[in-house]
């Protein structure tokens, strides 16, 4: 669930990881 926390990070590419 660490991804949870990357994507708010990486808004930017959360078109690239959609979560």
């Amino acid at each position: 669930m660490e991804e949870m926390e990357n994507g708010e990070r990486l808004q930017g590419q959360q078109a690239k990881a959609p979560f």
